[in-house]
């Protein structure tokens, strides 16, 4: 390649490296916040429950308005809509680290992060199909999903850096710094083609998605805090039940509107914030299933390998973040290397590969959970983990785009993006449910056939609503201050520390079942590799 070549190769994907750039950036903003969690309860004098509030707000906004800025791209260009989501972005970041108080923290620089994440996100993914065709396309989107993978293993470890050498406000004040950086760069990106005939918003399915999107979201966020249909600590309760179910539903029955007025928008040829195409078109259906499934096995990994080696064995951020680098390892690897390694096969394959690496993932990580530590089967089952969630990133995106026209191609990032956050969400809600339940039956039955324990403690310990997941310290905090006899104080964080093994292990087990399922919709994949076919055109999807 001579020296024109290779400036040439240079411009054409220095767009890629910077919209790589933007998603790790929005994508690490989450492992910031999680790493400052104990500077902010000093700093704010804080509560555990304002922290998670903070922390769910994020997605929580972020989802809530992805197909609106999906559709609000179409009328004023994915350059644009990309340039307002990082000044957003870094006005939120800024403002996070100036914070006086978390009431400003979280219902000010929280949302606008929120916000700026939801605008920015569909511009990334809404010109990679103007930006990039046929295989270079397919790179494109797998380097999209080995970003996510990147972040996933450097955030926890820089931020937890940073907050440690300089403190929590210089963390967020990084971020901001890179996306007014990311801002400048994307004068780089050429605007890429649009239609003369401009969209107008919807304004009865605006509000309708958005309701359903946020009741939806926020049912599945406080799920392990409120409970799902039995009360936890929910701060009312609706005919005696946990608010989050009526919440679910009511987002599931309000998104059926939606639909139903999309429909009704469509059957008058106006542009529609969600086509019937993305529901018509099967690939496309199984494409954002699977999109999903990526982040919902993120979310419930981390969620489920964090708490236990933080809980139980005890390891700060800095060091469950280097252990979870092996995960992102994994997808960092298959999520580049599969349209090369194995650009022969089809998405059909890989996709049902990836799945069969999580299944099994999940009986190695099994093994690697003990008692009161890990052995090194933890760290090789979160690498086979990520390495199925890489083979699977490696094709999702791609099979959506080229199933469909790329206008609707570049509209699809709204809802892959929302797609993403549900499954993130949904993932988080399942573990918690999960290991909360197995961990409150596996205590009442080890305490009941206990013949260490006296019949009133058992009676005690069987009316407890829901166990919290402990270390064995906190347990012994706790019964210290209830003046229990040694011998029974024994007993019980005895029992306390194989319930939690159980608990986690059937949580994993559990997750292994739910990424089995996946593999119903991968028969509407295609059966020829990605890398010998081309984008859609409209002819070639109508009636699909």
């Amino acid at each position: 390649m001579n020296p024109t070549q290779q400036t040439s190769a240079m411009l054409y994907w220095a767009p890629l490296l910077l919209l790589c750039l933007i998603q790790m950036g929005t994508s690490a903003d989450s492992s910031v916040l999680i790493n400052a969690t104990s500077a902010l309860l000093t700093s704010f004098h804080a509560t555990v429950v304002q922290i998670q509030i903070a922390n769910a707000m994020y997605p929580l906004i972020a989802s809530t308005l992805m197909i609106i800025s999906g559709f609000v791209g179409l009328i004023i260009g994915w350059k644009y809509l990309l340039q307002m989501g990082l000044l957003i972005l870094a006005l939120g970041e800024a403002l996070a680290a100036w914070s006086p108080n978390m009431q400003v923290f979280t219902y000010g620089a929280r949302v606008l992060t929120g916000l700026g994440a939801s605008v920015a996100i569909p511009g990334v993914l809404g010109l990679i199909p103007g930006l990039y065709q046929g295989r270079a396309q397919v790179i494109a989107f797998s380097a999209i999903a080995a970003a996510n993978g990147i972040a996933s293993a450097v955030g926890p470890i820089a931020s937890g850096a940073i907050i440690v050498a300089f403190g929590w406000r210089p963390a967020f004040l990084a971020l901001s710094s890179l996306f007014a950086l990311c801002l400048c760069g994307s004068l780089i990106i050429k605007r890429t083609p649009s239609s003369d005939k401009k969209p107008t918003i919807d304004w009865i399915g605006a509000p309708l998605v958005i309701m359903a999107m946020f009741t939806m979201i926020t049912g599945l966020l406080t799920v392990s805090e409120w409970g799902f249909i039995f009360p936890v600590s929910p701060p009312f309760t609706l005919f005696g039940l946990s608010p989050s179910a009526f919440l679910i539903i009511l987002g599931v029955f309000i998104f059926w509107l939606f639909l139903h007025w999309q429909e009704h928008i469509e059957a008058s040829g106006r542009p529609t914030l969600l086509p019937s195409l993305f529901l018509r078109n099967l690939q496309v259906r199984a494409g954002l299933y699977l999109t999903s499934l990526i982040f919902l096995a993120i979310g419930s990994i981390s969620f489920l390998v964090i708490t236990f080696l933080q809980v139980v064995v005890g390891l700060n951020a800095m060091q469950t973040g280097l252990i979870f680098a092996t995960y992102a390892a994994g997808m960092v690897i298959f999520a580049l290397e599969a349209p090369a390694l194995f650009k022969s096969l089809s998405p059909r394959t890989l996709c049902r590969a990836g799945i069969f690496l999580l299944v099994i993932a999940c009986f190695i990580m099994i093994i690697g959970l003990q008692s009161s530590s890990t052995n090194g089967l933890l760290l090789v089952g979160l690498f086979i983990a990520g390495s199925g969630c890489g083979l699977v990133a490696s094709q999702a995106s791609t099979v959506i785009t080229m199933a469909i026209p790329a206008h609707d191609a570049e509209q699809s990032g709204g809802i892959q993006g929302t797609m993403r956050n549900l499954g993130q969400a949904i993932g988080i809600a399942l573990s918690g449910i999960i290991l909360i339940t197995s961990l409150t039956s596996a205590v009442k039955t080890n305490t009941w056939t206990s013949d260490k324990l006296s019949i009133q403690a058992k009676q005690q310990i069987k009316l407890i609503s829901n166990v919290p997941f402990l270390s064995d310290a906190q347990v012994s905090a706790i019964l210290d201050k209830r003046n229990i006899s040694p011998e029974v104080k024994n007993t019980l964080i005895a029992v306390n520390e194989k319930s939690r093994l159980l608990a986690a292990r059937s949580a994993t087990l559990c997750l292994a079942l739910i990424f089995f399922l996946f593999l119903f919709p991968t028969k509407h994949l295609p059966k020829i590799s990605l890398m010998l076919t081309g984008p859609k055109k409209e002819e070639d999807v109508i009636g699909r």
